[in-house]
């Protein structure tokens, strides 16, 4: 090692702990000379990270081995990665990763051929293109080309050596080496695909989303001529510009900036009288229209600067879940209160003495400063710092701390990584005992996943035989074994006998075999469509019945929107058809608001009051609107905005009239509706009012499912006390007198040993403490002997976790691995609940 200062030799005895040491994932290793940190990945990747170039330090870099799915150049210092190996482009700044010796030796994956140079492989897509791949152009070879049968949805060029995709004939540009795509022979009587016109010569298509759009597409430019505009009907969504010429889409009049090309969409002939679209208001010039959520926000949006003029900007009250920063000026989401991140302009978000006495939310967590509230889900003992003071990965405070439900600790009791990545192949524990082959070799891979050859690794069945390697030992692309592997229920192999893919994707005009037999002309033809499914009219292609004439082309050839054939079929049940192009639109989109029809007929007046909305819907005061029940008079909940035309959804004076839905109750406004959960419940649900006050709350029944806290004012749900988490802000919900003498669980509940807290009966051995005392885990009781209560199953022989019988099969995993949606325990079974069974 040349001569370095000490604090250079300490660093690189950090980096490499000594040894050849990996830099653990995750972990970001302080430069010396104080200008940050690097992480692995950028060692010795030719980039400096650190000011002085120490992670490019070519000792490190030798001593340090190379990440997954990468290889040493022969220089010993820089890695590169695997698929770059033998493809001409030299990675290595010695050219290694081409180097001629290598390459030859290299066996070629399944279904490619080595280059005459013995170098690169070559696969079907790369022969006869017009593009030579191999350096020896053996992949353009003129004899084999002329032999060479073309892919599906590809045609040969006039000369007869190159295979062209057939969505590029006659699109204008030419593809063929010889132009015969572009030719008058071939374009002149060619049929343009769906959605597609000729230009003025016919020879040409462009899609008919480009005519009269301002952009020449035609070569001929007859697409944007008068001739082809004057008499355009641009579309419901698309309105002229004063030449009579261009269509602009509706949303970008009075914007602000000009998409005519005459300018007329931002004139004041068109914008003083124009009324914006929801969730936008007129600037001070009554000519541009901007977003209410850019008003105030401290970045100027109106060209004439108003939506920051400072007068409004301190009268104008902040949107829902917005508050005013101190300077009065801006608006801010209070969800970003006090997140280590200064987004009010004067910093008032972040003041110390503020968020030292501000309540996080009850998704966030404060960080031991006092200071910082961060995401108690995601954020806390993840392995990497979220908190300004690190506190969040502090050492005692991990070791101390529980996972979420699905995340488990690394063996060095410090940090939580989802269970799903548990023997993936890829490190994310720093200590990296989630990859530790011995815990691994005796852990079960998930329903969905399978087992490597080396016993260790699991991976998704959907990344075997896929031709894409994802083993670390690449068992999952051994070809004896793909070729003899039977695939799963509900698949079927490609025609090399190496690939499995969903029945579905068999013949629907997508390529996912990689050999291209799924959409293979011939077989499909022949190819008979799985229940729900019909063939298009070419015979090549199956489509969702469901899709048949929803005015949406889903066969190539567009047969599945003919009109002569939507006509004289029946619309299915709750459904109707348009009188334009016969298609049928489900009743629930009748007087919505929304035009379906391109008549409008679906919204016809005349027909939308007498409608009577469907199940779960109500009018709006006009009479020729139905929106859903809970959006109307719902004040915040439903969001910003209106949701009935005419505003009647948040009118005061209709809405206090309305009668709420069920389990719904009226605020002390009196027009808007609410859950009755909500109602004193501490959350503030209710427009400019405090009915959380406690004068108000006092007086109030917490119902047949809450009870009151001991402060007299806030109600909880009766199964959330006692349950180990303060719901009242008094904590007296979780007082340790009240749950040990008094409390009874809920339905479905028991009790853990403590005699205090209740948690489901399902949570008793799932291998995730719920009970405070652990006691829902206590290995006495969790054993492969374990009898489950009455109406419950274990999830297998070895899983001591017991799940209700009911939940089996409904498409919803609860058992750790899943193995209550597994095929084998779903035999025979009919089809599962979502809900508790006692609430059935």
């Amino acid at each position: 090692m040349e001569n370095y200062p000490l604090f250079f030799v300490l660093f690189l005895t950090a980096i490499t702990g000594g040894s050849m040491d990996v830099i653990p994932p995750g972990e970001c290793r302080k430069c010396s000379d104080g200008s940050g940190c690097a992480y692995r990945y950028e060692f010795c990747n030719e980039w400096k990270t650190c000011a002085n170039g120490e992670d490019e330090n070519e000792d490190i870099c030798r001593d340090l081995e190379c990440a997954k799915g990468k290889m040493k150049c022969k220089d010993g210092i820089h890695c590169f990665p695997e698929y770059s190996l033998c493809d001409y482009f030299a990675y290595c700044k010695d050219g290694s990763d081409d180097d001629p010796e290598i390459c030859k030796k290299r066996l070629c994956p399944t279904n490619t051929t080595k280059c005459n140079d013995g170098i690169v492989c070559y696969s079907q897509k790369d022969c006869c293109n017009g593009e030579e791949f191999c350096k020896t152009g053996d992949d353009e070879d003129i004899e084999m080309c002329k032999d060479f049968q073309c892919p599906p949805d590809h045609v040969k060029c006039a000369d007869g050596l190159q295979c062209i995709s057939t969505y590029y004939l006659c699109n204008g540009y030419t593809n063929c080496n010889d132009e015969s795509d572009e030719s008058k022979e071939t374009c002149v009587d060619f049929q343009c695909p769906p959605d597609h016109v000729k230009c003025a010569d016919g020879l040409q298509c462009i899609s008919t989303y480009s005519l009269c759009n301002g952009y020449t597409n035609c070569n001929d430019e007859s697409d944007e001529s008068k001739e082809t505009c004057v008499d355009f009907d641009c579309g419901e969504d698309k309105s002229k510009c004063h030449d009579g010429i261009q269509c602009i889409y509706k949303n970008g009049l009075c914007s602000g900036s000009p998409d005519c090309h005459d300018g007329s969409d931002e004139s004041l002939e068109v914008c003083n009288d124009y009324k914006c679209p929801d969730h936008q208001v007129k600037c001070r010039d009554n000519i541009e229209c901007n977003y209410t959520s850019d008003l105030c926000n401290h970045y100027t949006s109106c060209n004439d600067g108003s939506d920051e003029d400072e007068e409004m900007c301190k009268a104008i009250p902040c949107q829902n879940n917005q508050v005013k920063c101190a300077n009065g000026l801006q608006c801010v989401y209070d969800s970003t209160f006090c997140d280590g991140l200064k987004h009010c302009s004067d910093g008032s978000d972040e003041e110390e003495e503020m968020c030292k006495a501000y309540v996080c939310p009850e998704w966030k967590r404060k960080c031991a400063d006092g200071q910082q509230c961060v995401d108690e889900q995601s954020s806390l003992c993840n392995g990497n710092a979220d908190c300004n003071d690190m506190s969040d990965e502090e050492p005692g405070f991990c070791r101390d701390y529980s996972c979420n439900d699905y995340n488990q600790k690394c063996s060095d009791g410090l940090q939580c990584i989802s269970e799903y990545s548990l023997c993936d192949g890829h490190e994310d524990c720093t200590d990296r005992s989630d990859e530790d082959p011995d815990v691994c070799r005796e852990r079960e891979c998930d329903s969905d996943k399978v087992k490597c050859d080396d016993g260790i690794q699991c991976i998704h069945k959907s990344n075997v035989c896929n031709k894409y390697t994802h083993c670390n030992d690449k068992s999952d692309e051994d070809e004896d074994m793909c070729k003899a592997r039977v695939c799963e229920p509900g698949e079927k192999k490609c025609a090399d006998n190496y690939q499995c893919i969903y029945i579905d994707q068999v013949c629907n005009g997508y390529t996912d075999c990689n050999d291209e037999s799924d959409e293979d002309a011939v077989a499909c033809k022949e190819y008979q469509c799985p229940n729900g499914r019909v063939k298009c009219a070419d015979e090549k292609e199956c489509a969702s019945l469901d899709r048949i004439c929803d005015g949406r082309e889903d066969c190539r050839d567009g047969s599945d929107e003919d009109k002569e054939k939507c006509k004289a079929r029946e619309c299915p049940d709750g459904s109707r058809k348009c009188s334009d192009d016969y298609r049928c639109i489900d009743d629930k989109h009748l007087c919505d608001g929304r035009h379906e029809c391109s008549t409008g007929e679906d919204e016809d007046p005349d027909m939308c009051l007498n409608y009577e909305c469907p199940v779960g819907f109500v009018k709006c005061k006009d009479g020729l609107q139905c929106v859903h029940v809970f959006y109307m008079c719902a004040g915040n909940f439903s969001g910003p905005g209106p949701h009935c035309k005419d505003g009647s959804d948040n009118d005061i004076e209709y809405c206090s009239a309305f009668e709420c839905p069920v389990y719904h109750v009226k605020c002390p406004n009196g027009h808007a509706c609410v859950h009755q959960s909500t109602i004193c419940s501490g959350e503030q649900m209710c427009n400019d009012e405090s009915e959380d006050e406690q004068q108000f709350c006092k007086t109030r029944s917490c119902g047949d499912i809450m009870s009151k806290c001991e402060n007299g004012y806030q109600c909880v749900f009766d199964f959330m006390k006692c349950d180990g988490y303060a719901d009242c802000s008094d904590g007296s919900d979780e007082n340790p007198d009240f749950c040990l003498k008094n409390r009874i669980c809920p339905v479905g509940m028991v009790k853990c040993a403590n005699n205090v807290q209740c948690i489901y009966e399902m949570q008793f051995c799932s291998g995730f403490s719920d009970c405070s005392d652990d006691s829902d885990e206590d290995p006495k009781m969790c054993t492969k002997d374990r009898v489950c209560p009455t109406g419950m199953s274990r999830c297998s022989e070895n899983n001591p976790m017991c799940i209700y019988d009911s939940w089996f099969c409904n498409d919803q995993p609860e058992c750790k691995h899943s193995e209550d949606e597994h095929p084998d325990s779903c035999f025979n079974r009919p089809k599962g609940s979502k809900i508790f069974p006692w609430l059935t």
